[in-house]
């Protein structure tokens, strides 16, 4: 006795026509959508990167505020090479050790002319020369203590 299909609908008896049914259908709709591009998921994915650093960054934020300067030196040096921390800080103390009393902010103006940095990144370059300045002068002052404990060191007789 034969069953039938609850919908009315008769299997088909030949899996070669229903395959070949199936591949004709694949062709068409290959054809139909022959000439529509690709869609272009790079707007998404950067969206997608653009929340990760968000939440990196909060969480930088609140766990470890302190990480923040190295980040931001970071980023700089891999957005605009020329403008790395490394770089800065090598013109700010050349400068300081050609002209020693040199301001933070004429050392910052020097740099930002000479290594054409945008104006808008003066604010930076100037904390950069403040802090060059204190590390310049603290060498100095480490150095000018050494050379007035050295000959106290000299002069007492070794035990």
């Amino acid at each position: 006795m034969e069953q039938k299909d609850p919908h009315g609908t008769e299997p088909s008896m030949d899996q070669g026509l229903a395959a070949d049914r199936y591949a004709k259908g694949r062709t068409d709709e290959l054809e139909h959508t022959a000439g529509v591009a690709e869609p272009n998921l790079r707007g998404i994915q950067k969206l997608e990167y653009q929340r990760e650093v968000r939440d990196l960054i909060g969480k930088l934020q609140s766990a470890m505020p302190s990480l923040l300067p190295w980040v931001e030196g970071y980023v700089i040096g891999i957005v605009h090479p020329e403008w790395a921390v490394e770089k800065i800080d090598q013109a700010l103390e050349h400068i300081y050790e050609r002209v020693p009393d040199a301001t933070p902010r004429r050392a910052a103006n020097e740099v930002v002319f000479y290594k054409r940095i945008k104006q808008k990144m003066f604010s930076y370059v100037w904390s950069r020369a403040q802090v060059v300045k204190m590390r310049v002068y603290k060498r100095k002052l480490r150095a000018e203590i050494a050379q007035i404990e050295e000959p106290l060191c000299q002069d007492e007789p070794m035990p």
